[in-house]
């Protein structure tokens, strides 16, 4: 179709995505602006404000502009100039996902979709959760003769101490279980003030390098609130830190069914190296063993809130999605946590595809340019924003 004879009119056919200013060319300055598309167009069309500007007319003709990942026109007119919307092509931005997301592993905080999305990701530290430190079970090895399983004491090793009762003074000639003699065990532990130690559910079993001399299983001891708390449970402050002492009285049997009568344990952090001890009170070294040990920490984790605030209903996904919930209405959270310390997330919200007149929903406006569109005498379908 050729141009219309219409003076001071630039018309320009247009096929495809692009700036309409470089289409028209030298014709980009007359006052009335008539684009007419011949086809189909896949993406964005974009106007420069030019002040000579007096008309814009976009005709679609009956052919579709499209946009998957923007609005389908960004168009900007000086001035009151209105953009006049005509024919019956559909004009739609198609997008209809948004993605929120943090990669960095450390990230805390709120993050907001954007482009005039105000759904928002919080990451907090308002979760905690319980971590196993410790968890040796040693199985009862069944026999009827000989060790119970267990992890003994050592006649020929000993230790000297900063001894948390004599305010931190050294001790000598203590008997440290080696297998616990080390400072990953006291980190397990707690650290000096034992916080692992005397939780409740903390728990140490002992056996015999000969079970037929005495019970095959004794204890468990047990932190506060357990069924065999600390008989001496105290804190003592030297070394810049505090160090607390944990003494269960007649922990389990000696050799001989118990007529060599108990032993106590005591459990320190020894502030020389940093090791743990777990001592052995009474009693011949190698014929005591410990057996199972169940240690646990209370560690902080991450809550991670998600917040729909466009006005539809939403459907969940993403790569990295730690929220509970596959859909979530306007105005509502989901949540959900995670027992680590990883706040990175990748998180998708869906619109629907249409709004309740029928029109087909989108996460970016008809046009992101400054001018006013006139659809008036478009008869086409458009996209609605959905917030």
């Amino acid at each position: 179709m050729g141009a219309p004879l219409i003076s001071n009119l630039g018309f320009t056919e247009v096929n495809s995505a692009g700036s309409l200013n470089t289409k028209a060319g030298a014709k980009i300055n007359l006052p009335i602006q008539l684009y007419k598309l011949t086809g189909n167009v896949s993406g964005q069309l974009t106007l420069d404000s030019t002040t000579n500007h007096k008309k814009v007319i976009l005709d679609t003709n009956g052919f579709d502009i499209d946009n998957g990942s923007d609005a389908p026109l960004d168009m900007d007119t000086p001035g009151d100039t209105t953009v006049e919307l005509k024919g019956n092509g559909a004009i739609r931005a198609t997008g209809k996902t948004t993605t929120i997301t943090q990669s960095d592993a450390s990230h805390t905080g709120t993050t907001t979709a954007g482009s005039g999305d105000t759904t928002q990701v919080l990451v907090d530290t308002n979760h905690t959760y319980t971590e196993t430190q410790i968890n040796d079970i040693r199985p009862d090895p069944g026999n009827s003769y000989g060790s119970g399983g267990g992890v003994s004491w050592n006649d020929n090793f000993s230790t000297t101490v900063a001894y948390p009762p004599n305010g931190g003074s050294n001790r000598g000639g203590v008997r440290a279980n080696q297998t616990y003699h080390n400072t990953s065990t006291a980190t397990k532990f707690g650290g000096p003030g034992l916080d692992n130690v005397i939780r409740s559910d903390f728990s140490m079993t002992f056996t015999h390098a000969f079970v037929e001399d005495g019970n095959r299983t004794d204890g468990p001891i047990t932190g506060v609130g357990g069924s065999f708390p600390p008989t001496t449970n105290t804190t003592h402050t030297y070394s810049g830190a505090t160090y607390r002492f944990c003494r269960w009285f007649s922990a389990f049997q000696r050799v001989n069914n118990g007529n060599a009568g108990s032993t106590g344990v005591a459990i320190y952090v020894n502030a020389n190296n940093g090791n743990a001890i777990v001592e052995l009170e009474d009693g011949r070294p190698s014929f005591c063993q410990i057996r199972d040990v169940k240690c646990f920490s209370t560690e902080t984790g991450r809550k991670f809130t998600f917040t729909n605030n466009t006005d539809h209903t939403v459907t969940m996904g993403g790569t990295n999605n730690p929220v509970s919930g596959s859909s979530v209405a306007a105005g509502g959270s989901l949540t959900g946590t995670r027992n680590s310390e990883d706040g990175s997330y990748n998180i998708t919200a869906t619109l629907p595809n249409t709004d309740g007149g029928g029109n087909p929903l989108a996460i970016h406006d008809l046009n992101k340019g400054t001018a006013l569109l006139d659809s008036s005498q478009h008869t086409g379908i458009t996209s609605v924003k959905g917030f």
